[in-house]
């Protein structure tokens, strides 16, 4: 009596399985949504972007590349050959392109997001540096206000426009002067307080 009724529940539990899997109820497949419910949609992923590399020629969109900027900057100059160039939010600008005319003398030239140029920047001089007259306080470095002198008895005429610490070539300040026609040139001041040209 007991094996008879332990083979008819193992029969009915294998009947029921059978039963089960054939109305779907053990499928492998993803539910079904109820009637009038939206089917799930499947997860999408997007690619990641690619991102951009150091130096690249393209920038931010709508922006012109370096090459492009350098290109406006050399024909704003008109002679000369790029000696460094990067990117510029001074005034506006995406790029600033340093230009180096055949003698030497450099512009350094504000080139707007569009192509445009903003500002052409004349370096002042070229060459070693000559006497100045500023003599260095106890530090060893000519004061702000020195340096400041010094690029204005350089120039001749002009204002002091903007005047910051400076390493290039050896210089401790860069003293920007806007002459009265308002053409400005930049002025690199040794330690010393001499003119570095």
């Amino acid at each position: 009596m007991k094996l008879k009724l332990l083979t008819l529940v193992v029969a009915l539990l294998v009947a029921g399985a059978l039963v089960l899997a054939g109305c779907g109820g053990l499928s492998s497949t993803a539910p079904t949504a109820p009637s009038g419910a939206p089917a799930p949609q499947p997860v999408t992923t997007s690619e990641p972007a690619t991102p951009v590399q150091e130096g690249a020629e393209n920038s931010t969109p709508g922006t012109v590349s370096r090459s492009q900027a350098e290109q406006a900057a050399l024909d704003a100059v008109g002679s000369g050959r790029v000696t460094w160039s990067g990117p510029e939010d001074d005034r506006g600008a995406a790029w600033e392109v340093e230009v180096t005319r055949p003698d030497g003398s450099e512009v350094d030239v504000l080139v707007a997001a569009d192509g445009t140029i903003i500002k052409q920047v004349e370096k002042f001089g070229r060459g070693p540096a000559r006497s100045g007259p500023g003599i260095p306080p106890a530090s060893g470095v000519v004061s702000r206000e020195q340096a400041a002198q010094a690029a204005l008895d350089a120039v001749g005429e002009g204002q002091v426009t903007w005047i910051s610490r400076e390493d290039e070539r050896g210089a401790a300040w860069e003293v920007e002067i806007t002459r009265p026609d308002g053409s400005e040139i930049d002025v690199l001041v040794a330690p010393d307080g001499s003119i570095i040209e």
